[in-house]
């Protein structure tokens, strides 16, 4: 027998060998899961109390406040977590173990501390520790459930699950919902983690939710049950076989104190900002604005395929897009149309609705695979008399707001919206991306609001991210003689630098390798079936 023929045998070994380990590390069969319900006389708690009056001046009505910058999405979720008396339901795609994610983990841990049962809901797809969740999980008040899990618990053996059974896998649950006491909620786009509130060192990122008070927020638990007693949705101990010690617990309490408040004077200065903050929004229902609205979800059932239960938001979507008379502004860090989808913005246009579109630069994109693949549209969009926008790299930071809770480490560094105005009377605020991912394999949560006031605010955010100084606008110039065809026509990009007007004739890049990676992947025809 040859060397390299034995080499051949042992990596065939060795490789039995690892699935036979990972084989002892799965996620073990659940026979009973009991279900569970969100709270359901909310009004008699102390938020419900508080919005009482405003509910009864407001029948049929919800109150909302776009949570556009990201200290005051932070604030406005620790302190639902810390109003909370009976309830916590937490339902996220990423939860970072990072500074905000710890943050957000030590808050639970005070809620059901004093009481308040905490369900926490988080896709498989980007958990990295079984461990912290398990023992998170082994407290009297919190249960925690993984949403579609991964058989194989270790992290590189996950990707052997994308070749033996993609069509499971590769569906996830990448809604972001927050209820407190089945009395307010957040709906929007952040996850949980330290770019999506200004305080990740490199990127952070631009992004809108929806603080609500009223009738949605109990559809929105409604939402929220049907995934967690879904039979997709696993307890947190299935993923593993070793029982938590107490010492366990009490370490996940002691670390977590210490790491959150461990500077001098940290949790007394939290205590004032939170209290400054529930005075400002929650304790005064007039803060919010209050009109008619629906929340939209699509069906966990899409882990199984597609249906019109399970595309309930795409289908939602499509029907706004074709009653918008006037005028269309979409803001969406991941926006790849398709055929259809450049075909019905086009037919927009032709009726005379103008359309200003948002979405990331090459510059400013932290998923280069998805801008290959809108790259391939953007000349047909912009034929079609579109405006197009890209969102730089280093946006100029927003015009000053009345209230910081704490300053971001920087700007912007990417787009991660997916928010919607239309003819200046609906707005959009949800999970969904423009995307095939969301239409076909990811669920999603939206929420559609009928108010102007919100709309004039939208508007003036989603346009002011629009401004030279913090994005590029996209043209198209067409050769003489190319007639309607766009194959020879050029794009170039216009904008500010440091103050300074300036046209690029090339796609704003990091770096001639980023430039490079994008057009290698643009050359790949089934781009958009990788995403």
């Amino acid at each position: 027998m040859t060397r390299s023929s034995n080499q051949f045998i042992c990596r065939i070994l060795f490789l039995a060998l690892c699935l036979s380990l990972a084989a002892c590390t799965t996620t073990r069969t659940v026979d009973k899961r009991p279900e569970s319900r969100c709270l359901p006389s909310p009004e008699t708690t102390r938020l419900g109390r508080l919005y009482a009056d405003a509910q009864s001046r407001y029948p049929g009505q919800s109150g909302f406040r776009i949570l556009e910058y990201g200290p005051d999405a932070l604030m406005a979720r620790a302190t639902l977590v810390d109003s909370a008396e009976h309830t916590l339901d937490l339902q996220y795609y990423i939860y970072d173990p990072d500074k905000i994610g710890q943050f957000i983990t030590e808050r639970i841990l005070e809620a059901a501390n004093r009481g308040v049962r905490v369900r926490l809901l988080l896709d498989d797809n980007n958990q990295a520790d079984d461990r912290h969740l398990i023992v998170l999980a082994a407290h009297p008040n919190i249960q925690v459930r993984v949403f579609n899990p991964f058989h194989f618990r270790g992290r590189w053996m996950k990707t052997t699950e994308y070749l033996t059974d993609l069509n499971r896998v590769n569906r996830r649950m990448h809604n972001k919902v927050l209820v407190a006491d089945n009395q307010l909620a957040i709906l929007g786009g952040r996850n949980i983690g330290d770019n999506y509130f200004g305080i990740s060192e490199e990127d952070n990122f631009r992004d809108f939710d929806l603080l609500m008070a009223g009738p949605l927020v109990k559809e929105t638990s409604a939402a929220f049950d049907m995934f967690w007693n879904s039979p997709w949705a696993i307890p947190a101990e299935a993923l593993t076989r070793t029982p938590i010690t107490p010492s366990e617990s009490e370490e996940l309490n002691r670390s977590l104190q210490t790491i959150v408040f461990g500077a001098e004077g940290s949790r007394e200065r939290y205590a004032g900002l939170r209290d400054e903050y529930m005075r400002e929004v929650t304790e005064n229902p007039d803060h919010l604005a209050w009109a008619k609205g629906e929340v939209i979800w699509d069906s966990p059932n899409k882990m199984k395929g597609n249906s019109a239960e399970t595309t309930r938001v795409a289908r939602r979507l499509e029907l706004e897009f074709d009653e918008c008379k006037e005028e269309l502004l979409v803001e969406c860090g991941y926006f790849v149309p398709g055929a259809a989808g450049v075909k019905q913005l086009a037919d927009l246009a032709k009726k005379g609705v103008r359309i200003r579109m948002i979405t990331g630069a090459l510059e400013a994109t932290d998923q280069p695979l998805v801008y290959s693949a809108y790259r391939r549209y953007r000349k047909e969009l912009l034929a079609s008399g579109i405006e197009l926008y890209e969102f730089k790299v280093q946006a100029k930071p927003m015009s000053p707001r009345p209230r910081r809770w704490f300053a971001p480490k920087g700007p912007p560094a990417s787009l991660h919206s997916k928010a919607m105005v239309f003819d200046r009377q609906r707005i959009w605020i949800g999970s969904f991306n423009l995307d095939e991912r969301s239409k076909r394999y990811n669920t999603e949560i939206a929420a559609v609001i009928e108010s102007p006031e919100l709309a004039a605010q939208l508007s003036r955010n989603i346009l002011e991210d629009a401004t030279p100084e913090r994005s590029w606008l996209v043209k198209l110039v067409r050769n003489p003689g190319g007639g309607a065809s766009t194959t020879h026509a050029r794009v170039f990009w216009a904008g500010e630098r440091n103050g300074v007007a300036q046209e690029l004739p090339l796609e704003p890049a990091r770096s001639w390798w980023q430039r490079f990676r994008v057009k290698l992947y643009s050359l790949i025809p089934f781009v958009e079936k990788l995403l």
